[in-house]
């Protein structure tokens, strides 16, 4: 996807109720900007830097992933100082990330303003030293979020009680991913 106004790279894309779009670029800098706009105004949007959220690279890291529960107008972003491209039984990567952060954030009722919901949950302690997290989606109809990291394992986290819900499962071996960047 390419808009007229911007070679910034697209991080995130998702379409709303009511032909909306919710971006996230990325700037020459590394830093992330979220825009919730109309299609037919997008373009605009971005031209006038209209953000919803503005993300600079040293606050999040160098890559972060991105969940919307548009029913609950949440926006979650995971952030570490890295961020796996992929997921497969060749992966080598390792995880020196001194971070592996969750933020939640909220839009207002009319999806015009985006504001942080509480302080960045931790989530190194429910992961072994070396792991990313390469995809995240929330559970429609729940405060939950389910990852999948870089060992093939999928956890399902409660945004409530701020731990993982479920044992983990993995994947077979034969499966391979690729984070939603």
């Amino acid at each position: 996807m390419q808009f007229r106004s911007s070679p910034t790279p697209l991080r995130y894309a998702h379409l709303l109720e009511g032909d909306r779009i919710l971006l996230g670029l990325v700037d020459s800098q590394g830093n992330t900007m979220i825009l919730l706009e109309r299609l037919n105004r997008i373009d605009a949007a971005i031209k006038s830097r209209s953000y919803a959220k503005f993300f600079h690279q040293d606050k999040i890291g160098q890559m972060c992933l991105f969940a919307l529960d548009e029913s609950k107008h949440m926006l979650a972003v995971y952030t570490s100082a890295r961020v796996c491209h992929c997921l497969s039984k060749n992966f080598t990567g390792v995880n020196h990330a001194s971070q592996m952060q969750l933020h939640i954030f909220v839009f207002d009722e009319d999806l015009k303003s985006l504001r942080g919901q509480g302080s960045p949950i931790d989530l190194r302690p429910f992961y072994n030293s070396g792991v990313s997290i390469v995809h995240a989606c929330f559970v429609h109809g729940s405060e939950e979020i389910l990852f999948v990291d870089s060992d093939a394992q999928a956890r399902i986290f409660s945004l409530i009680t701020l731990q993982p819900k479920y044992v983990a499962f993995f994947f077979p071996s034969c499966f391979s991913f690729e984070a939603s960047l």
